[in-house]
């Protein structure tokens, strides 16, 4: 009788496609994803979102799959593809930047600080019977300030989103593996015979590493050429 062989240490792991993942969690991703790219495309309307009902869709919508994307990360235990404490700097401006706006927005500045026109406007109303004196701020139009906050609100969300949620992101690393070697120039994949296992050549693509069998003709060719023509170089999976 014939004995059947163990496979090859790389011929477990399989290539993934968009919407048809390894867990749930990575497709549940591709479907936030999804719903981004729908997101964005409905920016453009009405007149380039330049009308406030717009801004209230579009903050409804980031917001909405901001919120789904966190609930995904805590329901599965993941971490985010990219871990916060890499964003430290951009986070630490931007809470500057919010924080600056809200206290531009809020009666707490002294005196000195707050627009004349707040002033001015109390004196008026001062002959006014039975009218409270309006509280002064830095902005002389908190309206627009509000407005202006609820864009900067949305745009970060989409932003954030965009960097988490973007399809090709390593599992369990903050940042993605390189397309492509710096010297052999291949589109999609890389030479990597360290991780390959049983001496097969390997590839290191935007899900993991997989056997060079999971390629198509065209990159199968591609790969022939560069192990032809370029020196034995390989590049190391980035970290």
């Amino acid at each position: 009788m014939r004995q059947r062989t163990a496979p090859a240490a790389g011929a477990a792991a399989r290539p993934t496609a968009f919407l048809a993942r390894r867990t749930g969690h990575e497709t549940f991703n591709d479907l936030i994803f999804l719903g981004l790219l729908l997101s964005l495309a409905w920016v453009p309307f009405l007149l380039g979102s330049n009308r406030l009902i717009a801004w209230g869709v579009n903050a409804v919508l980031f917001g909405g799959l901001l919120i789904l994307f966190e609930a995904g990360l805590l329901i599965s235990g993941s971490r985010p593809p990219v871990a916060p404490r890499r964003l430290w700097w951009g986070l630490l401006l931007w809470v500057a930047l919010v924080g600056w706006i809200l206290f531009q927005l809020s009666p707490l500045a002294p005196a000195d600080w707050q627009n004349p026109f707040w002033q001015l406007a109390g004196t008026v109303i001062e002959g006014v019977p039975g009218a409270e004196p309006p509280g002064g701020s830095i902005s002389v139009t908190p309206d627009a300030g509000v407005r202006g906050l609820v864009m900067l609100l949305t745009s970060s969300m989409a932003f954030y989103l965009s960097l988490q949620a973007l399809p090709g992101w390593t599992t369990g690393r903050s940042f993605p593996a390189r397309a492509h070697c710096h010297r052999g120039r291949l589109r999609g994949f890389r030479p990597c015979p360290a991780r390959a296992g049983a001496g097969k050549p390997a590839v290191v693509r935007a899900g993991g590493v997989y056997p060079a069998g999971h390629l198509d003709l065209r990159q199968q060719e591609q790969l022939r050429h560069l192990r032809r023509d370029r020196p034995r170089r390989h590049c190391r999976p980035a970290d």
